[in-house]
């Protein structure tokens, strides 16, 4: 298989020496922490963080206590063209490490835990799930790119970011709730600080957003269009149209 994953146990003190490798690795570390250094800088390997290192990237692991780090390698050229194309990003033309944000996590440890066990299958299905694993890990490292410290560490920021990706599949303030481990009051009171207006009302505008962008651009139906960005009803989807923008979906086009 092009896709291999299995679990490095590191003990506590255990230095692994400088090394590389052929072919690409993902790193995602299960507890306690350490560090690793590559490209002649050390860096801070905690709970949480994943690390990207292309063919030919020296790097060692020092753990100070027993680590468990989840290893994913994969060697391009015998992968399908959407993860040829994704690695042909500017993203990953060096390696790096990532400590993700509480959305950010929950995604990339669903995304892990759907691999680990694809692996205990050796049919041609769970290879291909194995691949749009890979293709999701990837796609969203280059989606959060390389954002500004300050506004990782910022809740508010972190639940815009969220929004801006999700909004179609968020349909009631427990849905953040889920993802921040904050109480919707304190979600809402922290995002409206900043924003002047609820989550849940940031919600409405892009989907609403993202409908007009669909109207002016497509010639989807309305009901698609309704459904792509997140209503289940289209009077629910007509009542909000109208009143953000004073016209329905139908109106606004012609």
């Amino acid at each position: 298989m092009s896709i291999r994953l299995f679990e490095n146990k590191h003990p506590a003190g255990h230095v692994e020496a400088k090394h590389a490798h052929d072919y690409y690795q993902l790193l995602y570390t299960l507890d306690q922490s350490g560090e690793i250094a590559f490209d002649d800088e050390q860096y801070s390997f905690e709970d949480g963080s994943i690390v990207f290192l292309p063919p030919q990237t020296f790097h060692e692991v020092h753990s100070k206590k027993m680590t468990t780090i989840l290893v994913l390698e994969f060697e391009a050229h015998h992968l399908n063209h959407t993860i040829a194309k994704l690695l042909g990003n500017e993203r990953f033309d060096k390696a790096f490490i990532l400590p993700l944000q509480k959305p950010e996590k929950g995604t990339v440890q669903n995304i892990w835990r759907r691999l680990l066990n694809e692996t205990s299958s050796t049919d041609w299905l769970s290879e291909v799930a194995i691949e749009i694993g890979l293709a999701e890990l990837l796609l969203g490292l280059v989606r959060w790119g390389e954002p500004d410290e300050k506004k990782r560490g910022d809740l508010s920021q972190q639940i815009k970011q969220y929004i801006e990706h999700n909004y179609y599949s968020i349909n009631r303030l427990d849905d953040l709730i889920s993802v921040f481990n904050y109480t919707g009051r304190y979600l809402t009171q922290i995002y409206k600080v900043a924003f002047h207006q609820t989550p849940m009302q940031a919600v409405q505008d892009k989907r609403i957003e993202k409908a007009i962008e669909l109207l002016t651009t497509t010639d989807l139906e309305i009901i698609s269009i309704c459904f792509q960005v997140g209503y289940e009803s289209l009077a629910t989807f007509y009542r909000q149209f109208k009143m953000k923008t004073g016209q329905s979906p139908k109106k606004f086009r012609n």
